[in-house]
C-alpha cells in the first residue's frame, strides 16, 4: 500500500511527534509539581521552590538558559535535585536514562544533517542490532526487531514507546 518513502515519512514523523510530547509532558509535569500539584495518585513532590505563578516557575526552572533541556536525562534530574527533595519522580528516569538518550539521538538523527548526529545513530544501531546495515534510516532502525526482547518480539519504535509511557506512570505517582 505504501511505498518505502511513504512508509519511512510516517514512521519518523510518529517518532518526532512521540519525542516531542514527550518533552512537552516532562516540562509540564515539573512546571505543575514546582506549583505543589499532587500527582494521579494523591501524593506532592517536596519542593524546595515556591514559584508565583506558571511562568514563573518555568523561569526558574530555565535558569540562565534560553530554554530547559528537556532532551537530556541527567540534566533533568540534575535540576529536579535542585528543585525537589531526592528529585522526586524524576529521579525515576535514572531507571531508563539509556533508553531516554537512544530516543534523543534518533530524534537528532532525523532533525540533524550534521555528521556528528548520523554518527551517533550509526553507532546506536550497531549497539543495539549488532551491525549497521549500510543506508539504515531511522525508519528502517525504529521497524527492525528489538533482539534484546525476551518476550514477544517488539518493534524498536515500540520498545521505546513503552519506554516513554512506563516512565510517564512512574513521573506522575510519586
Amino acid at each position: 500500500m505504501f511505498d518505502k518513502n511513504m512508509r519511512d515519512m510516517v514512521v519518523e514523523y510518529s517518532f518526532m511527534k512521540l519525542f516531542l510530547r514527550w518533552e512537552d509532558f516532562l516540562e509540564k509535569v515539573f512546571v505543575k509539581y514546582c506549583l505543589d500539584f499532587e500527582g494521579v495518585n494523591g501524593n506532592k513532590l517536596t519542593r524546595y521552590v515556591n514559584p508565583r505563578d506558571e511562568s514563573h516557575a518555568y523561569e526558574m526552572i530555565r535558569g540562565n538558559s534560553s530554554y530547559p533541556d528537556w532532551t537530556n536525562a541527567e540534566k533533568i534530574m540534575k535540576t529536579a535535585t535542585d528543585f525537589f527533595q531526592g528529585g522526586g519522580s524524576f529521579s525515576k528516569l535514572r531507571l531508563q536514562s539509556t533508553h531516554i538518550n537512544d530516543t534523543k539521538t534518533i530524534r537528532n538523527a532525523l532533525s540533524h544533517m550534521s555528521i556528528n548526529s548520523q554518527q551517533k545513530f550509526e553507532s546506536l544501531v550497531r549497539n543495539h542490532h549488532g551491525h549497521y546495515p549500510l543506508n539504515t534510516s531511522p525508519a528502517d532502525f525504529l521497524i527492525m526487531i528489538d533482539r534484546r526482547s525476551t518476550a514477544t518480539p517488539i518493534t524498536y519504535f515500540h520498545h521505546y514507546v513503552a519506554t516513554l509511557k512506563f516512565l510517564a506512570t512512574e513521573i506522575v505517582n510519586p
